[in-house]
């Protein structure tokens, strides 16, 4: 049995978080792409290197704003439950709420990149799971992609194998 936690929000809506989280690491990425273009094509055309300055200065706010954001989503981020994966079934428990869900019933899971940067190792990576069941119900929560009690395992992992056995 692996177990993951299911995590909630004291403030803004988790959806709304990992959007926010997402434009700051890929802001982050581009603008550092652009500063590397930005300083070859200063050697190349040979103008004053200070004009680094300006980028490299909006690439450090940046990255100041994103480490602070981060340290926020470690605050706001609360753990409210575990979802356990066994052979046949899953099990999500929330406080006194319980609720199997049998691979009988389930008729897709799917994973979304919820959370991801440099603060963010894949052991602290989260994911929203969307389960869909046959009767046509959609249940959506988010989770630390990593299991509890075996680090090295992840919820994709664990879904994928499962999905090759049936």
């Amino acid at each position: 049995m692996k177990q993951f936690i299911i995590y909630g929000s004291k403030g803004p809506a988790l959806g709304f978080l990992g959007r926010i989280n997402q434009i700051l690491y890929i802001s982050l990425v581009l603008l550092l792409g652009f500063i590397m273009l930005f300083s070859v094509a200063i050697g190349i055309l040979e103008l004053p290197f200070k004009l680094i300055f300006y980028p490299l200065s909006m690439w450090l706010v940046l990255l100041s704003l994103s480490t602070g954001f981060n340290f926020y989503l470690n605050k706001v981020m609360i753990p409210i439950g575990i979802l356990e994966r066994e052979a046949k079934a899953m099990k999500k428990s929330i406080g006194d709420y319980s609720r199997i869900f049998r691979d009988s019933d389930i008729e897709k899971i799917s994973t979304k990149s919820h959370l991801k940067g440099w603060l963010f190792v894949d052991s602290n990576k989260t994911i929203i799971v969307t389960i869909s069941t046959k009767a046509k119900e959609n249940i959506s929560f988010v989770i630390k992609n990593n299991s509890e009690n075996h680090p090295q395992i992840t919820f994709e992992e664990i879904t994928k194998s499962i999905r090759t056995i049936k």
